[in-house]
């Protein structure tokens, strides 16, 4: 039941980011990474409370799970560097603005993609 309601979620964020106005600032594109970012971790927090393989024939691997959790604290970092880049007043250069969001943007697609491989699974 869980996977449902993570992939209604996902599903659900999915539609309305194409609904959502393309963001107005640096910041607000943040947040909205930040959003997709949570969908994201949701998905991975359901897969990882399955039991551990071999003990049922839906289960989660541990070598996954490693993974999974070292490329959502890169996310994170990224998006709260990002975050700091874009709201703070030291950094007023549009290059390193727009290199801070390329990053989180980046780090965000490769946790999504590795969350999207573990709906499959569960």
């Amino acid at each position: 039941m869980r996977p449902l309601i993570a992939l209604c979620m996902l599903v659900l964020f999915t539609a309305s980011c194409a609904i959502w106005p393309a963001p107005q600032s640096p910041a607000q594109a943040v947040y909205m990474m930040k959003a997709s970012f949570l969908v994201s971790l949701r998905v991975a927090d359901d897969y990882a409370a399955l039991p551990r393989c071999p003990a049922a024939p839906l289960c989660s691997d541990e070598k996954v799970l490693s993974a999974v959790r070292a490329s959502a604290r890169a996310t994170q970092s990224a998006l709260d560097t990002a975050e700091a880049v874009v709201t703070g007043p030291a950094f007023q250069s549009d290059d390193t603005r727009a290199k801070a969001l390329a990053a989180a943007q980046g780090a965000l697609d490769t946790f999504s993609a590795i969350t999207a491989k573990l709906e499959e699974k569960s």
